[in-house]
């Protein structure tokens, strides 16, 4: 299957495109910098891919509509790994939202996999009086980032498309736990490695198992294998 990633050169990003190649998948990475992912994917450190051959790269800006139009024209499934940008605007992941589903609609587009935060609330949720501080503290912090956040997640629940909404706690480069579980319970305070997070992308992406859905996903026990 063919994946479009957005956000490859983020730190997780890089571990979807990675899972994604490693998985058998063909990629396109849309970014706003070629040069830095093929800086990344030469190196010799966590940008490694086993199949060169298995990746295409377009650029784009994800604020600029007409753009990411181009860039994802003929992509079926997407999955958006941005995180947060020093100096973009509070309101990015909206924005981003409007620009890549109006050019999902205009195309191919048929799944879209969107990565956020546990701090964003589904009516499927199990009760946490402990998430409820934890959400409280975020408000205080980044009150506007959770607010955009939240309005980007309307957008694309409420698409038409397929979509899964992937919703971990805080992320490590390293894992912090083991047996990675996926559901409505809230989910408990351990680094999520980004590894296992990307597998995770590429697995939602390419069946069905979760499809309209937005799961937190988080480790059952702190330590690792």
């Amino acid at each position: 299957m063919e994946l479009t990633i957005l956000g490859a050169t983020g730190r997780t990003g890089i571990r979807v495109l990675r899972k994604a190649i490693e998985a058998g998948h063909t990629v396109r990475a849309v970014v706003r910098n070629r040069t830095k992912l093929e800086s990344m994917i030469t190196s010799s450190g966590e940008g490694d891919i086993a199949r060169p051959d298995a990746l295409s790269i377009a650029e784009a800006d994800l604020l600029d509509g007409e753009a990411m139009r181009e860039a994802i024209a003929a992509s079926r499934v997407v999955v958006y790994a941005a995180g947060p940008v020093k100096g973009a605007p509070a309101d990015m992941p909206v924005r981003a939202a409007e620009n890549i589903l109006a050019a999902m609609k205009a195309g191919a587009g048929e799944k879209l996999v969107w990565l956020t935060g546990a701090g964003v609330l589904d009516e499927r949720d199990g009760k946490s009086g402990s998430r409820k501080v934890i959400r409280g503290l975020m408000k205080l912090v980044a009150g506007k980032v959770l607010a955009a956040s939240e309005d980007a997640y309307a957008l694309v629940t409420q698409s038409g498309l397929t979509y899964v909404v992937v919703r971990p706690p805080m992320l490590a480069d390293e894992p912090g736990g083991t047996d990675l579980a996926a559901g409505y319970e809230p989910p408990k305070p351990i680094p999520l490695g980004r590894a296992d997070l990307g597998a995770f992308l590429v697995e939602v992406a390419t069946n069905d198992r979760y499809d309209n859905e937005s799961p937190f996903v988080s480790y059952l026990r702190r330590g690792t294998s």
